[in-house]
């Protein structure tokens, strides 16, 4: 009985020390700390002006490279987030998706620089594809579509 009270007086100790360590680093105006948690990221789906392929025709052992061209944003708090790709035989359906993040340190807003963030370098790799006309279907924010084709041999 006198080691269950032994054991039980150590948790509470350690409960104790572990809320009042927590309380220590949540309060960001009192303790100048960077506090990811108040981050608001903004996500919306970004308008491509344009797609090319790697290559108008591949081996169908080869990789078919979709690179993007377009503004994801206009400050330097826009990125490129994610793809979101559907696949059915012979046919992808994609979406990009942009992130405005607002980052606050030491309890303040941290300004946003005016810049163009477009999407050079973003690309999307298409592997193990069978034999035929291979069809990407871009969705655009405004629900037009842009399609690009390459053929697979």
């Amino acid at each position: 009985m006198k080691n269950f009270f032994n054991i039980g007086s150590y948790i509470a100790a350690l409960i104790l020390f572990s809320s009042v360590l927590t309380g220590c680093f949540s309060d960001c105006h009192t303790y100048n700390c960077y506090d990811p948690t108040t981050e608001n990221d903004v996500y919306a789906k970004i308008k491509v002006d344009n797609a090319s392929f790697n290559y108008d025709t591949v081996n169908i052992t080869d990789t078919l490279r979709l690179s993007f061209s377009g503004t994801i944003g206009n400050d330097s708090c826009y990125s490129f987030a994610y793809f979101h790709d559907t696949r059915v035989p012979m046919q992808s359906d994609i979406e990009l998706w942009s992130k405005h993040k607002e980052v606050r340190s030491y309890g303040q807003n941290v300004p946003c620089v005016s810049a163009t963030i477009t999407l050079n370098g973003v690309y999307y790799n298409y592997y193990n594809l069978n034999s035929g006309n291979f069809t990407v279907v871009i969705h655009e924010p405004d629900g037009s579509q842009l399609m690009k084709t390459a053929y697979v041999r």
